[in-house]
């Protein structure tokens, strides 16, 4: 955990590795490749691995070229603010397999609520996961939370870095906070958490 489709230069050992039956890791494996074009299409200039993973994702996509295909049709220009509303021109934006990024947050919560707690999150319990889109302004807003919760990475906070928080009363309640190449943030609740 992460996929390790997502890192460029990372040993396998670096990663956290948890059981799984060969049905579900087989069955991750098209999640992961969605997963990992959305964060290469995401990459920045100013991030070498960020944009050695860009490489890796456009090679990837050249061969499939169905996926390209509805990648350029998705593309569409939109205009670009800052917080007090001035306008800072366009940029463009493209869809994105949103339900292979929400399975692969589950399944990397999932496994580290089970590397932390040393237990599996229950089946039964929901986990709810979804993108936040300005990231920037979203980490200032949850500054003071985070600063409570237990923060790790692998490959370095430039790569991929985390933070978590349990509820004491409700252990299958808790939230995390993913960050993908300094760029990408998303978010996954469990339990109680997700189903208010």
């Amino acid at each position: 955990m992460p996929p390790k489709a997502i890192f460029v230069e990372l040993h396998l050992s670096d990663l956290v590795t948890v059981p799984a039956c060969e049905d579900c890791n087989n069955r991750a494996s098209q999640s992961d490749e969605g997963f990992r074009n959305i964060m290469g299409m995401r990459a920045s200039e100013k991030s070498p691995n960020s944009l050695a993973l860009w490489q890796k994702t456009f090679r990837s996509l050249r061969r499939r070229r169905h996926e390209l295909q509805a990648l350029w049709e998705s593309l569409q220009e939109v205009p670009i603010f800052t917080e007090s509303g001035l306008y800072l021109g366009a940029a463009t934006e493209g869809a994105f397999d949103a339900e292979a990024h929400d399975r692969t947050i589950e399944r990397i919560t999932r496994g580290f609520y089970f590397y932390h707690f040393g237990q599996s999150l229950p089946v039964d319990s929901p986990v709810e996961a979804y993108p936040i889109r300005d990231g920037a302004h979203w980490q200032k807003a949850v500054a003071p939370l985070l600063m409570r919760m237990q923060i790790g990475n692998i490959g370095g906070p430039a790569i991929f870095e985390y933070a978590l928080a349990r509820e004491e009363d409700e252990p299958d309640s808790s939230l995390w906070v993913y960050r993908f190449y300094a760029r990408h943030v998303a978010v996954a609740e469990t339990g109680l958490l997700a189903r208010g």
